[in-house]
């Protein structure tokens, strides 16, 4: 987006990266963000009105979701996966040399023990290149309890509507109670780290099993396969 530069200052306040540490304000972020890409840039706009048509519609954002102080407080998990979309929306495109991103905010990794110097991030990371996740990778949380509490705030969020948040798995915190010791997992991704040595574009060109490609339209008056129960019997 080419308004991004204009959020170096935001009604005459400087924005910095200590703003991430109010949740108030990620949730501010996160409207302002949402709302303005709603906006689709006219057909007719060029390099000397795009300036003042991203004003424009800025200031009309602005005018529309108010200030972060007449928002709701949000919890640990809301001020996560606000986070999580902002880094998605406005940065993960942009890291196209390879890129580690560290200090997740543990709501959003479930699976990952707490960092011993900050206990709101988790000891967790992901690995960038060409603008897409290549990797992922994370101290295993071995604590049966807090896995278990984990577990129960993912629920919670499922019943808000997450449907990418976790299921309880008591066999899992089962297995943990049994006695799990220190342990680090990662997570390569195959098929986007063939995408990059092959330069394609799309995963559907790299992937291994063809019958998951679309099947192409067959032209009018072509011969159409025959039914199952219609198939040839072999001669005998």
């Amino acid at each position: 987006k080419h308004w991004l530069p204009e959020l170096n200052t935001i009604k005459g306040e400087q924005f910095c990266s200590d703003w991430l540490n109010d949740p108030r304000r990620v949730q501010w972020l996160r409207n302002l963000v949402t709302q303005y890409s709603t906006f689709a840039e006219p057909e007719e706009i060029n390099e000397e009105n795009r300036q003042e048509w991203n004003a424009s519609v800025l200031e009309r954002v602005l005018e529309e979701i108010g200030s972060f102080e007449s928002l709701s407080n949000p919890d640990d998990t809301e001020t996560g996966q606000n986070i999580q979309y902002l880094f998605e929306f406005l940065a993960e495109a942009k890291l196209l040399n390879p890129t580690f991103i560290t200090d997740f905010p543990k709501p959003i990794s479930p699976l990952s023990k707490a960092s011993p110097a900050d206990p709101a991030v988790a000891e967790r990371f992901e690995l960038y290149v060409a603008g897409m996740e290549i990797a992922n990778g994370f101290s295993e949380l071995n604590d049966p309890q807090e896995q278990y509490e984990r577990f129960e705030d993912q629920a919670r969020q499922r019943e808000r509507g997450d449907d990418e948040a976790m299921q309880m798995d008591l066999d899992y915190v089962r297995a943990l109670s049994y006695g799990m010791p220190p342990a680090a997992g990662i997570g390569i991704g195959i098929d986007r780290l063939t995408m990059l040595l092959t330069n394609k574009r799309s995963i559907r060109d790299v992937i291994l099993f063809p019958h998951m490609r679309p099947v192409a339209a067959k032209p009018e008056g072509a011969e159409q396969p025959a039914e199952p129960d219609e198939q040839p019997k072999p001669q005998a």
